[in-house]
């Protein structure tokens, strides 16, 4: 049974997996690097982490994929933000920032 905690993280893991995308399509392990490049290291997915969630995200109509030759000459998925996709982030910041405010608030030192 998953608990909310592991739901939660997802749904967190999703936003930025969604931001990162709102940028420009990507590719899988492009997309990794992105999102470790634009936080300074602090966010740093594992492929087996970020993989499924592509897979979920593009059932659930928040992505698409193609498949594309990279030069290597092997075939990968690029992934890009649909509208439904936009829509959700949409809905993912709002819920980040009233989350981020109520936690700062609390940790706030008197």
């Amino acid at each position: 049974m998953r608990s909310s905690a592991d739901d939660n993280l997802k749904s967190h893991i999703e936003m930025v997996i969604l931001a990162a995308l709102e940028r420009g399509p990507s590719h899988g392990y492009a997309l990794i690097e992105l999102i470790h490049q634009l936080t300074d290291g602090v966010l740093s997915f594992q492929e087996g982490t970020v993989y499924p969630l592509l897979h979920r995200m593009e059932q659930r109509g928040l992505i698409g994929a193609e498949w594309e030759i990279a030069p290597s000459k092997r075939k990968r998925r690029v992934y890009q933000l649909t509208k439904e996709g936009q829509q959700e982030l949409v809905r993912k910041r709002e819920a980040w920032d009233s989350y981020s405010l109520a936690v700062s608030s609390l940790l706030q030192r008197s």
